[in-house]
């Protein structure tokens, strides 16, 4: 078997690749940074020699809500280079279609990046194709990348750390977890045409995620609650100034809805066993 892979320079392809060669499973890569943004007609017909042969496309790239981004660029990134893949597939006969989005685009009134993903989500379970869309929750490993290490940082820089306040829960996924539902989603035949929750079994607030990071780390950190409207007025101000600012406000929004979430799907159709929060912990944060 042969899949495409966009976004496989991020941090879940740096976990995914490697998983499929593994697994005897070719693999095409698409690594924006090197060889075009998606979003540039110029590269079409190298993307398209690029696809060719493929049982699947796996699509991974996105303007994510680790930087701050406007509408326009989200919807670029996020909507039409979605839209792009999903008509060269076609043309090319590729029958797989999967498409991770995040549990964002499940909000209620999302910011650019939910807003984006959930318009993408609709393009891919509308294109006829025998399309996957996994939403995981905020994905944790070791490596040096992803808003997770964002989180490790300030953990390991700051002794007093302000905090958005929020009791709003989430279930943070373990990324061997969301690599084991990406390869899943491509090779297994037969599967519905649906959204997949990839989330982990534990649920918790941000500041019981956080504290979890220290004690793993073995810090004692002193937390200061910052009421969530202040924090998303400072994080709107920080965009301003910083590129990559410690927290965005699309980070701030997609901690301030609970979103229901469904492990059942991911467990027993795509047969993943979810690492328990404690143990993934151990796994990311081990010298």
């Amino acid at each position: 078997m042969k899949v495409f892979v966009t976004g496989s320079s991020g941090f879940v392809g740096r976990n995914l690749v490697p998983h499929l060669l593994k697994n005897k499973i070719e693999v095409s890569e698409w690594k924006g940074r090197s060889q075009g943004d998606l979003t540039d007609s110029k590269i079409d017909g190298a993307l398209k020699n690029a696809m060719s042969g493929c049982d699947a496309v796996i699509h991974m790239a996105a303007k994510t809500s680790e930087d701050p981004s406007g509408q326009a660029e989200a919807a670029a990134v996020n909507i039409e280079a979605t839209k792009k893949l999903l008509t060269l597939a076609q043309s090319l006969g590729i029958k797989r279609f999967v498409f991770v989005s995040s549990q964002s685009a499940k909000i209620t009134n999302p910011g650019n990046y939910g807003a984006s993903k959930k318009k993408a989500e609709n393009l891919v379970l509308s294109s006829g194709m025998d399309a996957v869309v996994l939403r995981p929750a905020i994905i944790y490993g070791p490596g040096n990348a992803g808003i997770f290490k964002k989180f490790v940082g300030l953990v390991e820089k700051l002794p007093i750390l302000p905090l958005p306040y929020t009791n709003v829960t989430f279930q943070p996924v373990y990324v061997g977890d969301v690599v084991s539902a990406i390869t899943s989603s491509a090779i297994t035949e037969k599967l519905p045409r649906r959204e997949y929750d990839v989330v982990g079994p534990d649920e918790v607030n941000f500041l019981q995620l956080i504290k979890a990071v220290a004690k793993a780390k073995g810090f004692s950190r002193f937390f200061i609650p910052i009421p969530m409207p202040i924090a998303i007025l400072g994080a709107k101000f920080l965009a301003l100034f910083l590129k990559k600012p410690p927290v965005t406000v699309d980070n701030l929004i997609g901690l301030s809805e609970k979103t229901p979430v469904d492990i059942r799907p991911m467990v027993n159709e795509l047969k993943v066993s979810p690492t328990p929060l404690a143990e993934g912990l151990a796994l990311s944060l081990k010298p």
